[in-house]
């Protein structure tokens, strides 16, 4: 007679915390590995049941797949926290808000199972104008008419500066009073950086390094926890 082995239950999906929050004022010049050591030290203060990566020296699994500039501000700043067990959501947005130092907003934590693969279609970009700034009415206005729009850029050390053409990243554009509006799409040959944007409409982005915020982020391939839609649709 055959005996029949023991059914060995397939091991169970990955459990993650889709965490999003605002951070502004001084924390906008944390740099991004400070960040995530910020964000770290939060949730292990909260006393989440939080998963850690193997090795030696194990750290909770904790991702920021959308890195900030230093000294931007982010409306929307997403991260994923491995857990080892599933909690009420908001059992850990109250715990999580009450660790999280001053400057951050936490605005809400969705649980959500499997692998996480985030990828950013595009994101919004707001621009607080100083008072001496020019009427934007006329720039922005050809700035959407033009088919291309070359600015300089910078490359890094060691490599020569160049050229890049910003218009096939950029989505949307306007002017709303004292504050400027655009979406930038990621996936272009050369994704545009929001202070080519202001160059090219003739501000000097030495001075708006310190009143640019990140707004809204549309992402693809990942889905909502609670219903079913994509992240796209979500925003």
């Amino acid at each position: 007679m055959t005996a029949v082995p023991p059914q060995v239950p397939p091991p169970a999906a990955p459990l993650w915390a889709e965490v999003v929050y605002a951070l502004r004022g001084e924390l906008r010049y944390l740099s991004h590995q400070d960040e995530l050591r910020m964000l770290q030290r939060a949730v292990v203060r909260a006393g989440w049941p939080l998963a850690f990566s193997r090795g030696f020296n194990p750290q909770p699994r904790v991702r920021i797949p959308l890195p900030r500039n230093l000294g931007l501000a982010a409306a929307q700043q997403f991260a994923w926290c491995g857990l080892q067990r599933a909690e009420a959501p908001a059992s850990l947005q109250e715990r999580l808000g009450a660790a999280l130092p001053g400057g951050v907003r936490l605005e809400r934590v969705h649980l959500r199972r499997g692998k996480v693969t985030p990828q950013v279609r595009a994101a919004d970009y707001w621009v607080t104008l100083r008072d001496d700034a020019p009427p934007l009415g006329t720039p922005v206005a050809e700035l959407q008419a033009r088919a291309t729009c070359i600015v300089p850029r910078e490359f890094g050390p060691g490599r020569a500066p160049g050229t890049v053409d910003i218009r096939p990243s950029l989505e949307e554009l306007e002017w709303v009073g004292s504050r400027l509006r655009f979406r930038l799409r990621t996936g272009a040959p050369r994704t545009a950086r929001p202070v080519e944007v202001l160059h090219a409409l003739g501000l000097a982005p030495e001075l708006y390094h310190d009143r640019l915020e990140r707004g809204e982020v549309l992402w693809t391939d990942t889905r909502s926890p609670d219903t079913g839609a994509s992240a796209d649709e979500r925003t």
